[in-house]
């Protein structure tokens, strides 16, 4: 553990183990092995814990390599996301209030076009310049300003 340690601060930073990677290997006898294992953030010497949250890995730009979401994946996260609770409470409501099953599907996928609309519109920017969600944030509301919808965003995930 020792490896996590700060050699800048002589204490513990918020750098300890922030994600999981895999590593390959090649040997002497050709033969790749993978293994999992944790890998401390890389931060740059001499900055603060202060400075530590405007810059570490996870605010800068997704490279090509990180980028690992295909098509498929999009089609089936939103194929999950029709399929819940929420989307069968409204097809059951619309049908308690006395509309055919015909009017209730053709409401629920009118309203759930019109919300991924705007779904679209606001993924644009990461699509584009492949940043994430707290960076779009910084842009619209401040440093500050920002934790209220990142906050909210892991609550609401919870």
């Amino acid at each position: 553990m020792d490896k996590f340690k700060s050699r800048h601060h002589g204490g513990w930073t918020s750098q300890l183990v922030c994600h999981f990677v895999q590593e390959s290997e090649d040997s002497d006898h050709n033969k790749e092995t993978n293994a999992m294992s944790w890998q401390a953030c890389s931060v740059e010497p001499g900055l603060t814990n202060k400075q530590l949250f405007l810059t570490n890995d996870d605010l800068k730009v997704v490279e090509p390599a990180r980028r690992k979401w295909r098509h498929i994946n999009f089609v089936t996260f939103w194929i999950a996301d029709a399929f819940n609770v929420n989307t069968w409470m409204i097809a059951a409501s619309s049908l308690t209030a006395g509309l055919a099953w015909w009017q209730a599907w053709l409401c629920v996928w009118t309203g759930y076009t019109i919300a991924a609309c705007f779904v679209v519109l606001t993924g644009r920017i990461g699509a584009t310049y492949h940043i994430g969600f707290p960076i779009v944030n910084r842009a619209s509301f401040g440093i500050w300003g920002s934790l209220w919808p990142v906050l909210n965003r892991g609550a609401m995930a919870w």
